[in-house]
């Protein structure tokens, strides 16, 4: 998970989770601090192999990073999320159903990493 304003990078995450038992809204750590803390706390990593295999963890990894480290309301920003070439068309329509009815977001995009990654190679070899 990352953010951006004016074209910089504000945040990024990678998709590990920690916590101390029972998960309170936002009481576990994301990323570095969930991986400093595997040796005293179990780890959860919601994606496997390219697909969401845990999506009640997805969500609380979503509402960390969009709450705790890009500190936005989801419901004035338009998101973008990516996803791997043979993701099923159901686990997108479940992604879309949580950012629209958990955080209301007004805007989605799901794009596959592949073809950004064609487009972010055009652009820069285009001088964009």
């Amino acid at each position: 998970m990352g953010g951006s304003r004016g074209g910089k990078p504000l945040s990024m995450s990678a998709a590990s989770l920690h916590s101390a038992g029972v998960m309170a809204d936002l009481d576990f750590y994301v990323g570095e601090e969930a991986l400093s803390r595997a040796n005293t706390h179990s780890l959860s990593f919601p994606v496997r192999h390219g697909q969401v295999d845990n999506w009640d963890t997805m969500e609380r990894f979503w509402q960390q990073c969009i709450f705790n480290y890009l500190r936005c309301d989801p419901e004035d920003h338009y998101f973008l999320l990516t996803e791997s070439p043979l993701t099923a068309p159901e686990n997108r329509e479940y992604m879309a159903e949580i950012m629209f009815e958990t955080f209301n977001v007004p805007g989605l995009y799901i794009a596959v990493q592949a073809v950004l990654a064609l487009a972010a190679s055009y652009t820069t070899s285009k001088g964009w």
